[in-house]
């Protein structure tokens, strides 16, 4: 079982890959503001706009004014991707805040006439790009400072046909919001084709990371609701919630497509907050599991923590709370470790279901530790925390599923000890008088809940008779309320009694299932099984006409059906006669003479010959 655990991991880890975007054969780097293409391979790549750009420090110059001002100096090269407070300028650091233009000349592009794409990751800031002198998009508004600048989080996917076989991108960026000002991922460009097949790929990774966390934190929650002992359930279907939340912030940041005009602000707010909850929901669920190994410090400070982070990002402007963040993400790292180490403790009970726990965990911590060096130090251009996170859950799935397992396995257990039990009572009733009558009042409150719960004719799988008294008198009473007609339809099997003596009681079982299923398919009104080769049927708001219609249907459709029966004296076929009742119930009326008349014109029917329905 472990085996196929594991490689079902596996697989899911394929198909996870299997949706990342294409990579780029050949690595190419802009220098000093150029790049050259010629040898782009621009069927199968698509390549990232990476190296020494021209950079115009504090100017926000448009490709028209170039064109001026032909011999217009730049401040210096920029290397995208990256951020200018990291950016040595005439020997002293730029500041955070500020804005910028930056140039990158395209050379040798090995297409004419073709559309090219470009794939714009979000800045955390405002910008505007030009393909030569065509504005192609702006996300936000330039500005020289706060009052005449807003930012937008919003990525871009945009499509343009150069002209030439050289083209000059011109972008202008200005921050006076975020901590660092910059790019953080490269722009990408490749045909049309490649760039919108690049985006489908990320669009299906992120949907399908992110229905995994909403089915899971639906289910989980339902199962907390329901088991209100195992609040664990509960707590991790919350964390999968707030997890798909924060799905919506990162990658294609559906959040922003769903509610353009939300400000920046807010958002940012959303994503940190959304972040800092996984830590308390996670520790949580981890303490109600393993209580004995998590001390209450940690879960204490698994709470705090977050919260004090969460009220200074409420409470202060993103320049402010978004410099705290790479110490949450150690205190996660923390956090996570100390989790593993609580987890490896548990091992020494032998638990089956922490080994899936330890997977999960591993997963999280190596795609968190990875993350986070991303965040500081920009070692990779990755976001593997989602990833990590839902092999965590799958993994976390797997274990909640075991504990499940092994509780109706001690469910059933105990049930056939309770069996065997009873089996022994009567040859020690007097020893144990006591634990007899404890065991006899428990069967029958089981015994009484099993038959409030068999609503299903055991042998034909069609509502029983109790089903159709409750249906029945809901039927009628909505009727009168409504002065509508209802009609009762009580049909018996002919010389039922002589089928079985001819063919035997399984033959009779099997004819029983076959009425019973016919009568079931025409789908008209309730059909259920009345008792013995009786079944009822019960329609609502028709008239007479209809009713002996339907009643002649089905008639026809159980002699058609042409289930041998020689010893019918009316048809070489099984046939059934019913007896028809129709009335608009009024407060004189009683639904149990119609059932009663009904009765009296199924017998009526009977009389006059069988296979056919009176009124």
């Amino acid at each position: 079982m472990r085996s196929k655990i594991f490689g079902l991991l596996i697989v899911i880890m394929f198909i996870l890959q299997a949706c990342a975007p294409q990579k780029s054969e050949t690595t190419f780097n802009a220098t000093n503001g150029v790049m050259n293409l010629a040898e782009w391979n621009s069927d199968t790549e698509v390549i990232s706009l990476s190296g020494q750009w021209e950079m115009y420090w504090e100017q926000l110059i448009e490709p028209e004014d170039f064109t001026l001002h032909v011999d217009r100096p730049a401040s210096g090269t920029f290397t995208f991707p990256g951020f200018w407070d990291n950016y040595d300028f005439n020997g002293t650091s730029l500041p955070k805040k500020g804005y910028a233009t930056f140039r990158l000349h395209i050379s040798s592009v090995p297409l004419s006439d073709s559309v090219l794409g470009l794939n714009i990751p979000h800045i955390d800031s405002s910008y505007k790009l030009w393909i030569d002198n065509q504005l192609i998009t702006t996300v936000g508004k330039v500005g020289t400072n706060a009052k005449t600048s807003a930012a937008k989080r919003y990525p871009r996917v945009v499509f343009f046909t150069p002209k030439h076989e050289s083209f000059t991108i011109t972008l202008q960026i200005s921050n006076h919001e975020h901590l660092r000002g910059g790019m953080w991922k490269p722009i990408e460009i490749g045909t049309a084709e490649s760039i919108h097949k690049q985006y489908i790929h990320q669009i299906i990774l992120q949907s399908l990371l992110l229905g995994i966390l909403i089915l899971a934190g639906i289910y989980h929650i339902g199962l907390g609701v329901f088991r209100k002992s195992e609040a664990s359930l509960l707590y991790f279907g919350v964390f999968c919630l707030v997890a798909a939340f924060r799905n919506l912030m990162v990658g294609d940041i559906f959040f922003t497509k769903f509610f353009p005009d939300v400000s920046w602000e807010f958002e940012k707010k959303l994503n940190y907050i959304s972040l800092y909850l996984h830590v308390p929901l996670l520790a949580m669920v981890l303490y109600r599991l393993y209580s004995n190994d998590f001390p209450k410090w940690f879960i204490k400070l698994s709470i705090i923590v977050p919260i004090s982070f969460s009220v200074i990002t409420i409470f202060t402007k993103a320049i402010t709370y978004t410099a705290y963040l790479k110490y949450f993400q150690v205190f996660i790292i923390f956090c996570s470790i100390f989790a593993l180490y609580g987890i490896l403790k548990s091992l020494k009970r032998r638990l089956v279901e922490t080994k899936f726990l330890i997977v999960g965990i591993v997963s999280l911590l190596m795609t968190v530790i990875v993350d986070v060096f991303n965040y500081i130090i920009r070692l990779l251009n990755t976001n593997l925390y989602l990833i990590g996170l839902t092999v965590f859950i799958i993994c976390f799935s797997f274990l909640l599923s075991r504990k499940l397992s092994s509780s109706l396995e001690l469910s059933e257990a105990l049930a056939n000890d309770l069996v065997k039990l009873n089996n022994d009572l009567e040859l020690k009733v007097e020893q144990r008088t006591e634990q007899y009558q404890l065991a006899n009042e428990k069967l029958e409150q089981l015994n009484k809940q099993l038959e409030q719960m068999a609503l299903l004719d055991g042998l034909t799988n069609i509502p029983n008779r109790r089903s159709f008294e409750n249906y029945y008198e809901q039927a009628y009473n909505e009727c009168l309320t409504h002065q509508k007609p209802i009609t009762v339809l009580l049909c018996d099997i002919d010389f039922f009694k002589n089928y079985n003596d001819r063919y035997g009681h399984q033959e009779g079982d099997t004819c029983l299932k076959r009425v019973a299923e016919a009568l079931r398919s025409m789908e008209v009104g309730f059909v259920a099984r009345y008792g013995g080769e009786e079944f009822v049927s019960v329609l609502t708001n028709i008239n007479q006409q209809s009713a002996e219609d339907t009643a002649h249907e089905m008639n026809v459709l159980i002699e058609q059906m042409h289930i041998p029966h020689e010893k019918s004296s009316t048809s070489e076929y099984v046939t059934i006669s019913i007896g028809v009742a129709t009335v608009i119930p009024t407060e004189n009326t009683d639904r149990n003479e119609l059932l009663k008349q009904a009765d009296e014109a199924l017998y009526k029917a009977k009389r006059l010959g069988k296979n056919r329905y009176s009124l």
